[in-house]
């Protein structure tokens, strides 16, 4: 049994694997593998069609769960395959692109999400579906691309809605690494959780408040000899890393840029033109903390800003409850924190030391 998480409304899918289902070793993707569905006709079921490439989360057919190849929407020729539901929860549709490779491989697929639609995949570690979750993803109807990691979520990027999109997975099952592009710009890194690339699911379901809709189509499989390095490319800041080959604009360093010197004593943190990172020794003995929050009311992510660099970010119920709390060190620049909490009124907190500010936030989806 294995838990998904719909991030905006806490809402679950559970999918039971209730019989054996075919599991492929020899038949397994290990060379270049493509699919724009131009060879199969409208309408035409695509686990039913391709027989062991394309397989459903369940054995037994006659429970629906078989996508269908759609041409009301193409990237390229004239179809894709569609995966909708009338049930906001998701389901029954419910399609699995078998892999069962090692290695480094990149990994694409392009994706259309009506607007006011929402959409879902996950890569799963075995060809065996249900066994282990290696990372999923909603997409959901606001153009929130939300990833989650062992019911953790890992990364919040954007995504646009009513447009094909392509999504690159560049995947490294030896050293458990994975870098993910979105229309061919670098969205963020995390850890691939699995020994292997057992495929792909694509499931009928989104943010459990609309009804997941969204068609896939130009399909690739390919291997890679290595992963690109990332880091900071710009010669000019501080921590340039000539040995990076993809980059990292969050991670670059320059002169002017807030951080923080570890010094309690010490306000206006900044790094230098010798690149050290000094603050201003505090001669006053209470400052009062002032914070921006924005937007108020939120749904996914908020953004918190604040007269202190390092503090730490407390949401809480009105009954007192901690629900979040992350230590951040970037508020005076702005952090943005992603929330994953329920419709309601929530206080958020600013602490450092004895200096506090609290605020009222609404969650409103």
């Amino acid at each position: 049994m294995r838990r998904f998480t719909i991030f905006e409304s806490n809402t679950t899918f559970m999918k039971l694997r209730l019989l054996p289902v075919l599991l492929l070793i020899g038949s397994s993707l290990q060379a270049q593998y493509l699919e724009d569905f131009e060879s199969f006709a409208a309408g035409d079921s695509i686990a039913a069609s391709t027989g062991s490439e394309w397989i459903v989360w369940e054995t037994a057919q006659a429970m629906g769960e078989d996508a269908l190849v759609s041409d009301e929407q193409a990237l390229s020729g004239t179809k894709s395959l569609k995966l909708e539901s009338t049930d906001v929860l998701g389901g029954p549709q419910d399609v699995v692109l078998v892999f069962g490779g090692e290695g480094i491989w990149d990994v694409t697929f392009n994706i259309l999400v009506p607007e006011g639609n929402s959409g879902y995949y996950n890569v799963q570690e075995n060809p065996i579906p249900g066994i282990d979750w290696a990372f999923e993803c909603v997409l959901d109807a606001q153009g929130l691309a939300l990833y989650n990691l062992d019911s953790t979520p890992i990364l919040a990027t954007t995504y646009t809605q009513g447009e094909w999109v392509s999504f690159t997975h560049h995947i490294d099952t030896d050293t458990d690494e994975m870098q993910l592009f979105i229309d061919g710009v670098f969205a963020g890194a995390f850890p691939f959780d699995g020994i292997s690339i057992g495929g792909i699911n694509f499931y009928a379901a989104g943010d459990g408040a609309t009804e997941p809709t969204y068609y896939v189509d130009d399909i690739s499989v390919n291997p890679l000899e290595e992963l690109q390095t990332i880091g900071c490319t710009d010669s000019e800041a501080c921590n340039y890393d000539e040995t990076a080959t993809l980059s990292d604009v969050n991670a670059c360093e320059s002169p002017g840029d807030a951080c923080d010197d570890g010094d309690s004593g010490t306000i206006n943190d900044t790094i230098g033109e010798d690149c050290l990172c000094a603050g201003t020794v505090d001669g006053i003995t209470d400052i009062a903390m002032i914070a921006t929050v924005s937007p108020n009311p939120a749904q996914d992510v908020v953004r918190v800003q604040a007269n202190f660099n390092s503090a730490t970010l407390r949401v809480m119920s009105l009954d007192g409850k901690v629900v979040l709390e992350e230590r951040r060190n970037d508020l005076l620049k702005g952090t943005d924190l992603l929330l994953n909490l329920n419709n309601g009124l929530y206080l958020l907190e600013v602490t450092e030391g004895a200096n506090r500010t609290t605020q009222r936030l609404v969650v409103q989806h």
